[in-house]
């Protein structure tokens, strides 16, 4: 489905989806797990801060805590997927 396929223009879709991603990007930004139902999640994940090494020198480092996102997409579009 393309823009040309709805009664909305190609400036009205660029914003329309703009505003989507600025929205869930907000969200994540605010540790909120984001779902789309039938579509799947993108849950955050708080990591705590261990103990690596640098791949370069070897060399003993600290990782430090962050948060990451994942995806884990739904059932319903898992078998779409593998049909």
């Amino acid at each position: 489905m393309a823009c040309e396929d709805t009664e909305i223009s190609k400036a009205g879709c660029v914003r329309l989806v703009e505003n989507f991603f600025e929205i869930i990007k907000l969200e994540l930004a605010a540790c909120t797990d984001v779902m789309i139902s039938g579509f799947g999640i993108w849950p955050v994940k708080n990591k705590r801060a261990r103990n690596g090494r640098n791949p370069q020198t070897g060399e003993a480092a600290t990782i430090r805590a962050r948060s990451a996102v994942t995806f884990h997409y739904s059932k319903k579009l898992g078998r779409k997927l593998n049909s």
